[in-house]
């Protein structure tokens, strides 16, 4: 081989190190390495004496810099009712003996990450981007007995990692030695207390 055609193929090699080495720095290391912030809120709309309704409210935020891929947002509720004081299997947590039992149209499971019980804030859900810098609020209404006093709210969603097979193996290769899921649970909790003669909510836990 040739010294100039030597040169040219070191030349090439160099700009495929160089251009894939941009590529995991800029690009993939963004999409694996997500910076969300999220919590799950309850607010009271109305309490009688028969039914509280509220709204279960899902706030994430974005902290990272590239776009975010949300999708399956969804939630799970417990609550206790007055006069009960058991303390739950643990020893430590109060015992949520009652569940909100969702409706579930023929053929259609549970979500995947809250499982049994667990509900999405919308069916037929697709994936939603949210920008870096940019705080995106998801509300489902909620409906519990009146007697309702402790009510404790799981809030979670699928975060999609924007990358395919060939960046999950690169990510294999540069970043670490793991296999790259495809997706990533975010899970939340939060435990309120309802004031049943003021009609106001406090968070406990």
């Amino acid at each position: 081989m040739r010294l100039n055609e030597l040169a040219s193929v070191i030349a090439a090699v160099a700009t495929v190190v160089v251009l894939v080495g941009g590529y995991v720095q800029f690009v993939l290391r963004r999409a694996l390495h997500p910076c969300v912030e999220f919590d799950v809120d309850f607010v009271l709309l109305r309490s009688e004496v028969a039914r509280r309704t509220g709204d279960i409210v899902l706030t994430v935020r974005n902290v990272g810099p590239g776009a975010g891929y949300v999708t399956n947002v969804q939630g799970r509720v417990r609550y206790s009712l007055a006069g009960e004081v058991e303390v739950g299997a643990d020893g430590v947590e109060p015992a949520f003996r009652h569940s909100v039992r969702p409706e579930r149209a023929p053929g259609s499971g549970p979500p995947r990450v809250l499982g049994q019980n667990g509900f999405l804030f919308a069916t037929n859900w697709s994936d939603a981007f949210v920008q870096p810098g940019v705080t995106q609020t998801y509300r489902k209404p909620l409906a519990v007995p009146g007697e309702a006093v402790l009510i404790h709210v799981w809030g979670a969603f699928e975060y999609r990692l924007p990358v395919g097979r060939p960046g999950r193996l690169l990510a294999r290769l540069f970043i670490h030695h793991r296999r790259t899921p495809a997706q990533l649970d975010y899970t939340v909790r939060r435990t309120f207390s309802v004031d049943s003669e003021r009609g106001q909510v406090t968070e406990v836990g």
